[in-house]
Parts: structure tokens; C-alpha cells; sequence
């Protein structure tokens, strides 16, 4: 699942560019009527192939997305890359970009569970491990 507050144009020509896949869900900016920290964002996403928002796992760089991913009761992990590198509060873990990258982030989410996409804007994977 992705979950973004960008627009879909510019998403999706950014996933192009990298050649990486675009997620099933998407939740966009013009999606939603609230911007984060409002978790308008978030719940959607996660009620759209059925999962529960608390077995969600948000990854999440900002502040306002931390506090929106934590509103909507995922368990938040947010990754060093525009701000200071400390737990945004509401983060229930916080990894430098580095760190945060490959084998380490997959054993975050746990076996079985979705791909992450797109580091830098929200992102939710379905059923995680505990943190």
C-alpha cells in the first residue's frame, strides 16, 4: 500500500523513473479531504484490502505523517531522511536511511508481510511483526 499527501501525476512518474512497481492501493493527496496529521490518509488504506489499522506497519519521515500514521493506530517506524535524526514523536522506532534500507527494514516488517514503496512519502505494509 502506498499512502502519500503528493499528488498521483507526479507519484507515479517518480515510481516510473525507478522502475519500481505502484502498489494495489494508493492513497493520494487528492484522495483525501484532511492532510495529515489527520489520519484520513491512513485508515482508507488499510480498510481497503481489509487489514486492521493497529497490524498496520507506517513507515513515515515527516512529522505531520508520523502523527497521522499513530492517529490512525499503526505502529510507526520513522526513517532519518528530512528531519533531525531522533524518533518524531509518535515513532515507535527510528532508523537512519542507511540502516533502514534492505535486509534490515524486511526483517522490521516481519516475515508475510507487504512491500514497503517509497521511502520519503507514507507508506503502510499490512500485518507486521512487533517492533
Amino acid at each position: 500500500m502506498l499512502v502519500t499527501s503528493g499528488s498521483r501525476g507526479p507519484v507515479h512518474r517518480r515510481f516510473a523513473l525507478a522502475g519500481l512497481p505502484l502498489p494495489r492501493v494508493q492513497v493520494c493527496g487528492e484522495d483525501v479531504r484532511e492532510a495529515e496529521p489527520h489520519p484520513g490518509a491512513y485508515l482508507p488504506a488499510a480498510r481497503r484490502p481489509g487489514v486492521d489499522p493497529r497490524r498496520c506497519l507506517v513507515v513515515e519521515d515527516a512529522p505531520a505523517g508520523v502523527a497521522a500514521g499513530a492517529a490512525a493506530g499503526g505502529t510507526v517506524i520513522g526513517p532519518t531522511l528530512s528531519h533531525l535524526p531522533a524518533a518524531p514523536p509518535g515513532a515507535a522506532r527510528c532508523a537512519s536511511l542507511p540502516r533502514a534500507a534492505g535486509a534490515e527494514l524486511l526483517e522490521l516488517l516481519g516475515a508475510g508481510a507487504g512491500a514497503v514503496a517509497g521511502l520519503g512519502a507514507g507508506a503502510v505494509a499490512g500485518q507486521p511483526r512487533s517492533v
